[in-house]
């Protein structure tokens, strides 16, 4: 994730799946891995969540292919 987040510098990582189940203790270690790994002004600018959709990825995948169909690009439609 820290390679992500130094190449593309996202506003926003959503962490999703069932190691999301045990996110109180699994956040804090994320959090302090990002910390130690990712560069500062590159994490600064990113936020790291985890997402309480419980079909999170299926949601993201009908948007992505209901956007395509849309005239407005780079706009998702869920």
């Amino acid at each position: 994730m820290s390679y992500l987040i130094n190449i593309v510098a996202p506003q926003l990582v959503l962490l999703n799946g069932g190691l999301m189940a045990f996110e109180d203790l699994v956040m804090p270690e994320i959090l302090r891995g990002a910390r130690e790994c990712t560069q500062s002004d590159c994490l600064a600018r990113t936020r790291i969540c985890a997402s309480r959709l419980e079909h999170a990825t299926a949601l993201g995948a009908a948007a992505r292919g209901l956007s395509s169909l849309c005239d407005v690009p780079g706009h998702f439609y869920v």
